[in-house]
């Protein structure tokens, strides 16, 4: 939780009009702001380090906020729910954001209505092919000949424990929203 909200912090505020077009040295860039007042008290290398450069078009900046924000919490292995969408009498729009969220990285979205839990739910849910390699990843490590190996052989390729969470987290996703 702490990621997503530094997260937030660090990106939602990124889309004000002090970064667009502002240079790195400028006193009121956004990029100097973050540097002096946060990126200094933390142990992140500098080379770590991203601040939006002022470049991107300013009919782009939420679309290039929300791409930002998901790098960030993948970087961080956070889930990462999408932002509300305010009018929830327009599900057309709202199954368009779930469908951009999803394509971006974003594991779910935050939901004001109940009509939005479907949409919401069909887009987020993994796809037929990914549990079922989940289903058989979690039953290759399962076997007794398996038993406490971190890497295992299937199908012609190496299968590490980390595949095995990651196999684990997302037949838990399914599980939930009953996919």
């Amino acid at each position: 939780m702490v990621g997503a909200v530094l997260a937030d912090l660090i990106v939602r505020g990124s889309t004000n009009r002090s970064i667009k077009g502002l240079g790195a040295d400028r006193l009121q860039s956004y990029r100097r702001w973050m540097h002096e007042h946060l990126f200094k008290y933390l142990n992140i290398p500098a080379e770590n380090i991203f601040n939006p450069d002022g470049l991107t078009p300013p009919d782009k900046l939420d679309e290039y906020c929300r791409q930002y924000e998901a790098a960030i919490v993948r970087a961080g292995g956070i889930d990462m729910l999408d932002g509300v969408s305010n009018d929830f009498r327009d599900l057309d729009a709202f199954a368009r954001e779930c469908t951009e969220g999803a394509a971006m990285g974003f594991d779910g979205k935050s939901v004001i209505h109940p009509a939005q839990i479907e949409p919401a739910n069909r887009a987020f849910a993994p796809s037929p092919e990914a549990l079922g390699t989940a289903r058989a990843i979690r039953d290759a490590f399962a076997r007794p000949e398996n038993t406490g190996k971190g890497v295992i052989a299937m199908d012609g390729r190496m299968v590490e424990r980390l595949h095995l969470a990651e196999a684990e987290k997302l037949l838990a996703k399914a599980a939930i929203i009953g996919a």
